[in-house]
């Protein structure tokens, strides 16, 4: 599995994992389910410059054990501040 992060989003990829069709992708006390087949999901709204642990989970359906991917901890990214200059008006 592999991680890019933004200030506020980070988006995972993975290999397709044969015969599982349900994607569960847990951080922070939550749970997304990704679309059966995908290879990659983005978490939006996140937090800047702070580390998430992501859980990614691979079913088959109807079965209790998952096959676990990966419980990376990945950042996002600081917020860069626009640079803000005052105006000189000259007389």
């Amino acid at each position: 599995m592999s991680a890019i992060s933004t200030s506020n989003s980070i988006t995972l990829t993975w290999g397709n994992i044969a015969g599982h069709t349900d994607i569960r992708v847990q951080y922070d006390d939550k749970e997304e389910y990704p679309e059966g087949g995908a290879s990659e999901y983005t978490i939006t709204d996140l937090k800047p410059n702070t580390a998430y642990t992501i859980r990614v989970e691979f079913r088959m359906r109807g079965d209790d054990f998952p096959r676990v991917v990966g419980t990376p901890t990945i950042a996002t990214e600081s917020a860069v501040e626009p640079e803000i200059r005052p105006q000189v008006l000259e007389y």
